[in-house]
């Protein structure tokens, strides 16, 4: 990456256009530069982004950690340092230039301590300073018989004054709320006891020796006005204002509530809230970004007049007056990677798991959970990227946050949300101790808005419908007079939805209109009296034109996007299913996208999807169809590798057709597709017709929608823990149906008991066969992998017997596929009563079965079992209309001498039953 002044004489040759200067800055020292929504803001940034628009010189912002910072300008990868401070050590290597702000010097006393609010009360204590800066010198100047202890590093220092070892220290704010034990040092020396002795100058900096690049920067700053300062800066820190104007605190990095954009301007549920409120009440107001601490004691300070937003409980309370009940949030776990549903959250014991310092559920989540240990952060990026990399088992934090966080980087599939952990907490306005009276305002401005306001505020910021509060809230269907009016002179209106597109919606064998859609509209009937003619078409891409072209007036299921904006409206997404792909059963698993590089895929033509996989993965051969039948067919004759659909669609297809000799995949990092009820763009009561209906549904209809149409009893070669992630999300309410948070109202805790029998018995169906009962391929493979990973740490053998039956398909020929399920059947009982307990009987696919068999001493017990399964299936199968006599090939493999890992132990055991296949059969033999 070449800097400005490496290629400044080669631009002026070449181009008018001057290239940009860089400008390193840290990613992570709020609010003077920090990332929000991957872009760099904050005050310093906005300084920058001043000098560029004054001097007419385009600027490119460096971000890293502060460290890297630092390097980049000294390596010559960014021409200047945004603001840092000037200490020896940075001079041998930097040269400074300007002020660019100054932080406040503080001496912190301990509680218990006298304190007057002058320094010279400190002068009978040891206090502290961290030899990473000159604060002593500072000290010294107003205090010169203070008695100091250097302590190396901030953290050391911290810890002394935590341990008691000091009863005052010196330090810069920054550092003091980036302490990971900051709510033990804060309650010990509480910020009233903290004084100012002075204050850190940061200036900008360039490489050693770059007087050019110095002097061109501070020409430029000198160009800046007093006024274009003072606006920079009041919009983060300061009071320059009029007096009627209020200053309103909020914590920044805390979407969707609050937090700033990458031009640096608030933006967030709260900031709606509050911006509706002002014009309510007809106040002035202005926000002021900030840390979650330094946002708190600006207010106790008296710096601001209220904070928009901050959780509180019995266990933390931050002593301010409190205004109003706002909102209320829920906290739930989120663990990556792996989580076992079964064993619950006690499996996490011995594990560390992340929190906020000011959680207010963490003193009960201890008591409840005291061998999990805890880990504060200061932000949720921290927490997600400690889980990443394996410094915590997950986190615990807001559900709204987290998910919004996670599916804007992409990688929501990668953790489990556990619902056995879920803590509400009440977000208050709070106002200054010297700003009571504006209580009575705040409460009158917010009880005059209408609730319709504050559920589209919500609706706007809060995607996920699970996860609204306001919504929740209003569970009764009310139509006003426009809306009312609208149905009257307009009590008919015609639907479209696709002929066969199952589960969704489709025309059943008598001719009737079926599935979801059609069950959302019968209910929307009975709520709004309008009837809803439902018009068939044989395509998605006939609909879709139509819609388009303004033919089709509602779709009833159809994917939100901006470009489909611009002709339609959308109500929030009501159901939410994962993306998959369909081959033959005899392909690996694919877990990625990745994975379908070079091959030929059939989508259905006019899914919103074809654009993203030819934009984002031109590697894959795309295929468009026109339907389901059509992608069946050529997957059939081997023309294409693989058909791309909505897990839902593709199992229902899979069932309807009985073709077991294919299986579904679930593609992760696709995330999942969510449907939602399409409205001409003309049609606005129409569309808020809908909307209302969405948000009104009941819980007895939401759970009879599900138990109606979500079937996973057919989808198979799907990895256990991937399937039953994705289908969680669809059971956990999670976009089922939109507006509608059961866990926000009274019967939250029966909610989440009915949750938890429907993850488990659809944990038990994602990771048993339907038909015998036996664990299917995906919970075979996770046994055989734990079982490798302790027999190699034991030095011990284990043998995977891999059975395919003999005369199988004599029996179906001859008596059908009913008395066939009925020998599988049969066959899994014997095995398994053969079989020990800490054995795994499986059934692999098709006739084909795995035992499991662990803990040998000698390999070639592994060949007497199989001699006695040999035994036992020739026995004759006694079924309901026929007597039977079968056989059985049996190829065994043994860890660790056929195989290693899962795949090449399958295998070797696989190819030895096909050598039993080619010699005659009925026998076993060793890979």
């Amino acid at each position: 990456m070449a800097s400005f002044f490496a290629v400044a004489d080669q631009t002026s040759s070449q181009s008018n256009q001057p290239q940009p200067i860089k400008v390193a800055v840290s990613d992570a020292m709020i609010p003077y530069f920090f990332i929000d929504k991957g872009q760099p803001t904050g005050y310093v940034v906005d300084v920058w982004k001043l000098w560029s628009e004054v001097n007419n010189h385009p600027v490119e912002f460096i971000v890293s950690d502060w460290a890297t910072s630092i390097s980049n300008v000294e390596q010559g990868i960014a021409d200047v340092h945004g603001a840092l401070e000037q200490v020896e050590v940075r001079t041998k290597t930097l040269d400074f230039g300007g002020r660019v702000y100054a932080t406040p010097i503080n001496l912190y006393l301990h509680r218990d301590t006298a304190f007057s609010s002058t320094v010279e009360e400190a002068l009978p204590y040891l206090i502290g300073y961290s030899e990473e800066r000159e604060l002593d010198e500072v000290l010294l100047s107003k205090l010169p018989d203070a008695t100091l202890k250097p302590y190396q590093g901030w953290t050391s220092l911290f810890e002394a004054a935590v341990q008691g070892k000091i009863k005052a220290f010196v330090a810069n704010d920054f550092f003091a709320f980036r302490y990971q034990g900051y709510e033990n040092l804060k309650d010990l020396f509480p910020p009233y006891k903290a004084i100012k002795i002075g204050e850190s100058v940061t200036q900008f900096a360039v490489k050693k020796g770059n007087r050019t690049a110095l002097k061109l920067f501070e020409r430029g700053f000198g160009k800046l006005s007093e006024q274009q300062w003072r606006e920079v800066y009041d919009k983060w820190f300061g009071r320059d204002v009029a007096d009627d104007t209020l200053l309103l605190s909020f914590t920044v990095g805390a979407e969707p509530f609050m937090g700033v954009n990458s031009d640096g301007k608030p933006e967030g549920l709260f900031i709606d809230l509050w911006q509706q409120w002002a014009e309510e009440t007809g106040k002035k107001i202005r926000f002021m970004p900030n840390t979650m601490e330094l946002a708190l004691q600006a207010v106790r300070n008296g710096q601001t007049d209220i904070h928009i937003g901050f959780p509180e409980s019995l266990a933390v309370n931050t002593g301010l007056p409190r205004a109003r009940h706002l909102y209320s949030t829920y906290s739930s776990l989120f663990v990556y990677d792996r989580y076992d549903f079964s064993q619950g959250v006690n499996q996490l014991d011995g594990e560390t798991i992340g929190m906020y310092l000011a959680a207010p559920y963490q003193k009960r989540f201890q008591a409840k959970y005291p061998k999990i240990n805890i880990k504060h952060y200061v932000s949720l990026d921290e927490a997600i990227n400690a889980s990443i990399t394996g410094e915590i088992k997950g986190f615990v934090t807001s559900t709204q946050m987290t998910q919004q966080r996670l599916e804007e980087n992409n990688i929501e599939h990668r953790f489990h949300q556990v619902l056995d952990v879920n803590y509400e907490a009440k977000v208050y306005a709070l106002v200054s101790p010297d700003s009571k009276s504006l209580i009575k305002d705040i409460n009158d401005g917010f009880d005059s808005m209408d609730k319709e306001t504050f559920i589209e505020l919500e609706s706007k910021w809060v995607k996920d419908s699970r996860s609204r509060y306001f919504s929740s809230m209003k569970k009764e269907f009310r139509l006003d007079a426009r809306e009312a009016n609208w149905i009257n002179e307009n009590p008919v209106m015609d639907v479209a939805i696709v002929q066969d597109w199952k589960p969704y919606e489709f025309v059943n064998d008598d001719g009737e209109i079926a599935g979801i859609s059609r069950d959302m509209f019968a209910i929307a009937e009975s709520l709004t009296g309008q009837k809803y003619n439902f018009v068939v078409y044989p395509t998605w891409d006939e609909l879709y034109q139509d819609f388009v072209t303004g033919q089709v007036d509602i779709v009833a299921n159809i994917t939100a996007s901006e470009q489909r904006r611009s002709f339609a409206n959308f109500t929030s997404a009501y159901w939410r299913t994962p993306w998959s792909v369909i081959t033959h059963k005899s392909t690996d698993n694919i877990a990625s996208i990745n994975q379908l590089y070079g091959k030929r895929v059939a989508i259905i033509q006019g899914y919103q999807i074809i654009k993203e996989i030819h934009d984002k993965h031109p590697q894959i051969i795309i295929h468009v169809v026109k339907d389901f039948d059509e992608a069946h067919e050529l997957l059939k004759a081997g023309i294409i590798d693989g058909i791309l659909d909505l897990m839902s669609v593709s199992a229902q297809y899979i069932q309807d057709n009985s073709l077991y000799q294919f299986k579904i995949h679930v593609l992760e990092e696709m995330g999942s597709d969510n449907a939602h009820i399409g409205v001409r763009k003309e049609l606005v009561i129409q569309s808020r017709i809908l909307e209302k209906v969405v948000n009104s549904l009941s819980e007895s209809d939401i759970e009879e929608i599900l138990k109606k149409w979500h079937k996973v009893d057919v989808v198979a070669g799907i990895k256990a823990e991937v399937y039953f992630r994705n289908i969680t999300i669809v059971i956990a309410l999670g976009g089922l149906i939109c507006g509608v948070i059961l866990m926000w109202n009274r019967k939250l805790k029966n909610e989440i008991l009915r949750r938890e029998r429907a993850e488990k018995k659809l944990k038990h169906l994602a990771t048993h066969d339907v038909l015998t009962g036996l664990p299917n391929r995906a919970l075979l493979s996770d046994r055989l992998k734990h079982a490798i990973e302790i027999h190699a740490r034991n030095h011990k053998q284990l043998a995977l017997l891999f059975l395919d039956l003999d005369g199988f398909k004599h029996v179906n020929d001859t008596y059908g596929h009913d008395l066939g399920d009925e020998l599988l059947i049969e066959v899994g009982k014997r095995l398994s009563k053969i079989s020990r307990s800490s054995d795994t009987v499986a059934r692999f696919g098709g006739d084909e079965f795995v035992v499991l068999v662990t803990n040998l001493a000698d390999t070639q017990l592994a060949a007497k079992i199989s001699e006695k399964i040999i035994t036992d299936l020739c026995e004759p199968f006694e079924l309901s209309n026929a007597t039977v006599t079968i056989g059985c090939s049996i190829g065994i493999g043994c860890f660790p001498m056929s195989g290693h890992n899962i795949n090449r132990l399958i295998k070797s055991a696989d190819d030895a039953m096909y050598k039993v296949k080619a010699n005659g059969k009925n026998s076993y033999a060793f890979a």
